[in-house]
């Protein structure tokens, strides 16, 4: 009898045994298969993040009324370069502030679709003290930029890449017995507009000059 007992014992402690080592080894099986899900989960997860961060805006056209098709840019994009907005702005300024008495208003109209509404206003109020003197004093005016145009600012505002170029012009004015010369600092802020308003994509918003002698 007490035989049997010890075998009876020794199997149940067996087949506890074995079903310890059973628990254990589905235990192992299940942690390892949930560690792998979870490295799954997270390289999933970080190339889901990556798609989305890096994923590109279609483009989108515009069609003028005369048919031609231009790519359309956001408006937070520069589009064009630094060394762009130098020239351009320094064109400007020069045919601004390059008049005759006799046809000063034309002249100014030929570069009023590089302004704003806002822009144009400021121009103009800038320079109606000029153009008083023009109109008073019969003068030819003409200019050229005096040094290098610098941009002191570049940055987004209201959505929007903006520019501030600054630029000293020599101004010579000449009337029929006269001939006096200035040097003025111009400062633009120039914006990125719809290429529907410019085809360039850019136009001052704010201008004005002092006098740098």
């Amino acid at each position: 009898m007490v035989l049997e007992a010890e075998k009876i014992n020794t199997q149940a402690q067996e087949t506890a045994l074995e079903l310890n080592e059973f628990y254990r080894d589905n235990y192992q099986r299940t942690m390892k298969l949930l560690t792998f899900m979870i490295i799954v989960c997270a390289i999933l997860s970080a190339i889901l993040a990556w798609i989305s961060y890096d994923r590109q805006q279609p483009p989108y056209y515009a069609a003028t009324i005369t048919g031609i098709v231009t790519q359309m840019h956001s408006l937070s994009e520069p589009v064009v370069t630094s060394k762009f907005i130098m020239q351009w702005s320094a064109l400007t300024t020069r045919r601004i502030y390059n008049l005759t008495f006799s046809n000063f208003q034309a002249q100014l109209n030929q570069v009023k679709d590089k302004f704003t509404q806002e822009g144009w206003e400021k121009m103009m109020a800038a320079i109606t003290p000029l153009t008083s003197e023009i109109t008073k004093s019969h003068l030819i005016v003409t200019s050229v930029v005096s040094g290098p145009v610098i941009i002191p600012v570049r940055m987004i505002v209201n959505g929007r890449f903006t520019w501030q170029a600054q630029m000293k012009l020599l101004v010579t004015y000449t009337s029929a017995n006269q001939e006096i010369k200035r040097t003025l600092l111009v400062t633009m802020t120039v914006q990125r507009v719809p290429t529907l308003n410019a085809p360039q994509g850019i136009q001052v918003i704010d201008f004005s000059s002092v006098s740098a002698n």
